[in-house]
């Protein structure tokens, strides 16, 4: 199945809640969708269980950006 546009940032799938894989159970995913977004040096700096609210995931994507720029660490 083909869905419209293309992830551009790492995604993956190990289960589901019901029988959840490894990376599932580390993290604590418990429903799906849950995003996690992690900060240039690794540290979960947002996460939302469910649909996220897209300003405040765009407001946290931008803050990050800017302290990865200011840190030399931009993608």
């Amino acid at each position: 199945m083909q869905t419209q546009g293309a992830v551009t940032w790492r995604s993956w799938w190990d289960g589901d809640p019901a029988a959840p894989g490894r990376i599932s159970e580390q993290w604590g995913v418990a429903m799906y969708p849950t995003l996690c977004v992690l900060d240039h040096n690794g540290v979960v700096r947002y996460r939302v269980v469910g649909l996220e609210d897209e300003r405040a995931l765009e407001r946290t994507l931008t803050e990050l950006l800017k302290e990865a720029e200011a840190a030399g660490r931009a993608p």
